[in-house]
């Protein structure tokens, strides 16, 4: 590729990703706070005392509106930011429907660069659209929702209860299907739900002995000490300032960590 092709490319990728910034602006808009309209209790389309077969029809409407991957858990509140509980979140919304949007793999595995960034900014658009209008799903069928992307609570430790993957070192959610190379958002409701299992897919044990994303960390913002878990990646591996000071400095979404990964999808040909 010559200098001026890959110049125009790099353009291209920069007017993608300030497309997506404003979209997912606009999108985040609906995220925080209960919405305006309340639901009406006597539209209600849903059984209250099955919540495994509300869990199965939740799942299935999930995926409809644009999430790859959809778990279940009931709220912990040590998940919690401070004072999301007072502020935002009405008191029955005990359960949590957790997506994941997968990102693009082949731009990803450009990091840090523009095509990363791009990737990276269009998951949260994805994620940012699925959460939004899940959320006006749960709303219509009569129950409570408030939609978020990453706020009101810590996403990767939501996901790991959901079961939709585990923690790695990088302190990423490493899913089965997409490896780190997603997204998260998530809906809290009131509506009865089953809660689904954990995820044992290995993490742990793989993440002790490969290492690459500290190897290939920019920032030096991972270690490669060993400790007993790594359920709590996010402060044991992780330094979390370094991480973002790079994104600062850097310009660009640096997803390095994710895109040397070993359980990354295969590289299309």
């Amino acid at each position: 590729m010559t200098s001026g092709a890959s110049d125009s490319q790099a353009a291209i990728e920069h007017a993608i990703a300030d497309t997506g910034r404003h979209l997912r602006r606009c999108l985040e808009g609906t995220f925080y706070g209960p919405p305006e309209e309340q639901p009406d209790p006597a539209s209600r389309q849903v059984e209250r005392d099955d919540p495994a077969a509300n869990s199965a029809l939740i799942k299935a409407a999930g995926k409809r509106v644009g999430a790859d991957l959809v778990g279940i858990c009931r709220l912990n509140p040590d998940h919690l930011f401070p004072g999301a509980a007072q502020d935002i979140l009405p008191e029955s919304c005990q359960w949590v429907v957790v997506m994941a949007v997968a990102m693009d793999a082949d731009s990803i595995r450009q990091s840090p660069g523009p095509a990363a960034t791009t990737a990276t900014i269009l998951g949260y658009v994805r994620a940012a659209t699925c959460s939004s209008a899940f959320g006006v799903v749960i709303r219509t069928l009569g129950y409570q929702a408030v939609s978020a992307g990453n706020g009101i609570a810590l996403n990767v430790p939501l996901a790991v209860d959901a079961g939709l993957g585990e923690t790695g070192r990088s302190g990423m959610l490493i899913t089965d299907e997409f490896g780190p190379c997603v997204r998260l958002c998530k809906v809290f409701t009131d509506l009865p739900l089953a809660a689904d299992p954990p995820a044992d897919i290995g993490v742990r044990a793989r993440c002790e002995v490969c290492q690459k994303c500290v190897s290939a960390c920019p920032a030096e913002a991972l270690n490669g000490r060993r400790h007993a878990s790594l359920a709590n990646a996010l402060s044991e591996h992780l330094d979390a300032d370094k991480c973002r000071a790079f994104w600062q400095e850097n310009g660009t979404a640096c997803s390095s960590c994710v895109a040397v990964c070993p359980l990354m999808p295969a590289q299309d040909s």
